[in-house]
């Protein structure tokens, strides 16, 4: 099997994001979710940052919001990175962002 990357990335934040939720539907005859990991714009935020991803019928979802009145995210840069191993050869295979959101800060 073959693995696949798909890099999830916020740009051009000027510190007004507090949460990101996004949603990527794949055909599951074609892909299989290994794994989500954070991507370094949640990881090197100072501040307590919720992460939370859900493999379910309707999609991958991925959620990260920064935990405090508020407080954004700092920068730019890649919020997750999805790996997948690929099923099935001779094409590509599909994957759809359904949603991205960024939430901005309240205060």
């Amino acid at each position: 099997m073959l693995p696949f990357l798909v890099r999830l990335r916020l740009r051009q934040n000027e510190a007004t994001v507090k949460g990101i939720h996004a949603v990527l539907e794949y055909d599951a005859d074609a892909l299989s979710l290994v794994g989500v990991s954070q991507g370094d714009l949640v990881t090197r935020q100072s501040d307590l940052v919720f992460f939370k991803s859900l493999d379910q019928d309707a999609g991958v979802l991925v959620d990260a919001a920064l935990m405090g009145r508020g407080l954004t995210f700092t920068g730019s840069g890649e919020v997750a990175t999805l790996t997948f191993d690929v099923l099935e050869t001779g094409g590509m295979p599909r994957l759809v962002i359904m949603m991205a959101k960024a939430t901005p800060s309240r205060s």
